[in-house]
C-alpha cells in the first residue's frame, strides 16, 4: 500500500497493511507547445505513472497485493499497466471493473478539455500519446474487451463513439437503477 499522508500511515499497519514508501521526487520536465496542444502535462503525468507502474509491479512481484488511495484518474494507468504486465508474466487473465461516473477514454483527437484525467482507458488501450500508451511496455497494455465500465453517466460525444467503435462493455447508471448492480 502506498501511503502519503503520515495520519493514515499510523492507522493502517494495524489492518495488517504497510507503507511502500513515497514515489521518489520527479525531475523538472520541460512542457512543450506541442504537447500541450496534444493532452495537457504529458510530460509530468507520464512520469508520476512511470513511478506508480515501477511500485505497484515490485509489490506484485513479491506477492503482495498493493492498494492506493487518492490521486488523479489518469493514475489508473501507471498501477492498471502493471496489473497488465503481472498478469501477462504469470499467465493470469485479466478483467478491468471501471466503476466511474465517466468513461475515460478520450483521446488526444477527441477530448474537449485536453485533460488526461479523461483519458487513461483509451491510453491503456492504446490510444494516446506514445509517453503514456507505453507505460509497462507492452502497447497496448490492455484490451478493451477486458474492461467492463460500471456507473458511467456522463460521456463527451465523440468519446460516446469511440467507446461503441472498441466495443468497451459498458453498464451506464440508466441500466444500473433499471435492472441493478447483479445484472452488471
Amino acid at each position: 500500500v502506498l501511503f502519503r499522508s503520515t495520519d493514515t500511515v499510523d492507522i493502517w499497519p494495524r489492518a495488517g497493511t504497510w507503507n511502500a514508501g513515497a514515489t521518489p521526487p520527479l525531475p523538472d520536465v520541460p512542457v512543450s507547445d506541442t504537447q500541450l496542444s496534444l493532452a495537457a502535462n504529458t510530460p509530468e503525468v507520464a512520469a508520476w505513472n512511470r513511478a506508480v507502474h515501477e511500485a505497484v509491479y515490485a509489490e506484485l512481484k513479491i506477492g503482495r497485493m498493493p492498494i492506493l488511495l487518492g490521486g488523479d484518474h489518469c493514475l489508473g494507468l501507471g498501477s492498471i499497466s502493471a496489473v497488465a504486465r503481472h498478469c501477462r508474466d504469470t499467465g493470469k487473465k485479466l478483467r478491468i471493473l471501471w466503476l466511474d461516473a465517466h468513461a475515460d477514454f478520450n483521446t488526444c483527437q477527441i477530448t474537449p478539455s485536453g485533460n488526461i484525467h479523461g483519458m487513461p482507458v483509451a491510453c491503456l488501450s492504446g490510444f494516446g500519446p506514445k509517453e503514456l500508451i507505453e507505460i509497462g511496455g507492452t502497447t497496448p497494455a490492455i484490451s478493451p474487451k477486458w474492461v467492463r465500465q460500471i456507473g458511467i453517466r456522463s460521456v463527451d460525444a465523440g468519446e460516446k463513439r469511440f467507446v461503441h467503435e472498441q466495443e468497451l462493455e459498458v453498464f451506464d447508471m440508466r441500466y444500473i437503477d433499471e435492472m441493478g448492480m447483479r445484472h452488471a
